[in-house]
């Protein structure tokens, strides 16, 4: 669990955004407790911190991390991420922003097919 939320601090973009979200309801979510653990350890004014919170909301979605045994990082890692994406689309009115998750996870690919029409087959 800390190496993953080592790895996912130390990414900007995403550290950038957890730092400037504001909490929006009394309730603690993955996000509230995920923006405040990063605030707390960028902060420079803690030696140390507990990601106790954080852990408590993503075993809500992941119940495999509800005890303390030895878990695989990246498990919690990928259910820590699909928590904040599940988050966001659910508190999302408008379909037409996209959370950070997706912004910073999520590869996109188009591709188009070009259909070339003759009369020779390519059938041998």
């Amino acid at each position: 669990m800390n190496s993953a939320i080592q790895c996912l601090s130390n990414i900007p973009k995403l550290t950038e955004w957890a730092q400037v979200q504001e909490p929006s309801s009394d309730q603690i979510t993955v996000n509230q407790a995920y923006t405040a653990l990063i605030k707390s350890m960028w902060s420079g004014e803690n030696s140390y911190v507990t990601p106790h919170n954080i852990k408590q909301r993503v075993s809500q979605h992941a119940p495999i991390f509800w005890d303390y045994a030895q878990k695989d990082s990246h498990e919690f890692m990928n259910s820590l991420l699909n928590a904040l994406h599940a988050e966001f689309e659910q508190n999302n009115s408008s379909k037409e922003q996209s959370s950070i998750v997706t912004d910073l996870f999520c590869i996109r690919t188009e591709s188009t097919d070009y259909i070339v029409l003759s009369e020779k087959s390519i059938i041998t």
